[in-house]
């Protein structure tokens, strides 16, 4: 089971009478916020957030969690157009509930993480991030799992050697749920991430086949079978067994709903290498290929059709093109070949 840690704002609350038509207006903005989440821009989005937000403050006060929820909303609104205001709005939550819970409540996880991830440097990243992993002291051990899986995903967005309390979350859900509960099978997910990223590929494959055994027999789509299935073929393919990667490609493809213009997205990729003699000298340049997707997901026939800079730059991209694997299309439930277009641009850095 999935625990309650995000922060939500419940439909309850709008029976609050202190001021009947504060409290009208107060639910309309609400309303409008969460419809804006639905399909409005972001300019509508940030400005219905701050309508609700000071109508909320108005109505239940500057301390009330509610508030604090309301703010965090609208931090979240402001996180990629004012990262300080977001920052202050988010401070503003951690302090309201930490009143009303104490510095070890489970609530300030949520604003925590999103003022580890606008930190302006790694170190103050990280500094934010050791205090969310310590919410999970003294919690029952699957909500405790959770926070650890939760900190332990930001950890390894961030590099970090603590993104080993993946390990640790992985190893309290275990003890904690059922072998086919999302939360545990999420756990696995991000654990082999980590193993991936470690190049530990063959630990990544037993955790995800594991995930696999437990999708099978559902009736539909598991939230993380795609997923799995895709650092399956990441796994695979690093331990040069295609022929395993093949499956998972082709299962993909199956799921996907495919439209006429739609661009295939390849699931596994390497970089290709720059060439030493333009590195050397300092060329850039920028090649587009037509290439072939086959029944299996492997690439084949590439063919440049726009080129700027040396020919080394072609061969590199067509030795890496043929480590590349896509989901193929399928039409009328059948795997078939199709073409897509990749653009490659070679740029010094620095």
């Amino acid at each position: 089971m999935k625990f309650p840690l995000r922060a939500a704002i419940l439909a309850a609350i709008l029976s609050f009478h202190a001021n009947a038509d504060l409290s009208q207006d107060f639910a309309q903005a609400f309303q409008a916020y969460q419809q804006s989440l639905q399909n409005g821009s972001r300019d509508d989005i940030i400005s219905a957030a701050n309508q609700a937000f000071a109508l909320g403050g108005e109505l239940y006060g500057a301390k009330h969690t509610n508030t604090a929820a309301l703010a965090h909303n609208y931090g979240l609104a402001l996180r990629e157009t004012d990262a300080f205001s977001a920052v202050k709005l988010f401070e503003m939550a951690i302090e309201i509930y930490e009143q009303h819970y104490g510095v070890k409540a489970v609530e300030l996880l949520d604003p925590l993480i999103e003022i580890s991830r606008l930190q302006s440097n790694r170190k103050g990243a990280l500094a934010i991030l050791r205090r969310a992993a310590n919410l999970a002291d003294d919690k029952p051990a699957a909500q405790a799992g959770q926070i650890k899986l939760i900190v332990g995903q930001e950890y390894l967005e961030q590099q970090s050697r603590h993104a080993s309390l993946l390990e640790e979350a992985h190893q309290v859900l275990s003890e904690a749920l059922e072998p086919d509960d999302t939360l545990l099978i999420e756990s696995k997910v991000y654990l082999a991430k980590y193993h991936i990223a470690r190049k530990d590929y063959k630990d990544a494959v037993t955790l995800l086949n594991q995930n696999m055994a437990a999708f099978s027999g559902l009736e539909k789509t598991h939230p993380y079978e795609i997923l799995t299935r895709s650092f399956l073929i990441h796994a695979y393919e690093s331990l040069g067994q295609s022929e395993q990667a093949t499956e998972h490609c082709q299962q993909i493809g199956a799921m996907q709903p495919w439209e006429d213009t739609q661009e295939q997205v390849p699931l596994f990729r390497l970089m290709p290498d720059y060439p030493y003699n333009a590195a050397a000298t300092g060329k850039t340049g920028t090649v587009v290929l037509n290439i072939k997707v086959d029944k299996e997901g492997f690439v084949r026939d590439p063919e440049v059709t726009a080129q700027v800079g040396p020919s080394s730059f072609v061969q590199a991209i067509k030795d890496a093109l043929k480590k590349w694997r896509y989901a193929p299309k399928f039409e009328n439930g059948k795997p078939v070949e199709a073409e897509t277009e990749v653009s490659f641009r070679f740029y010094m850095r620095g």
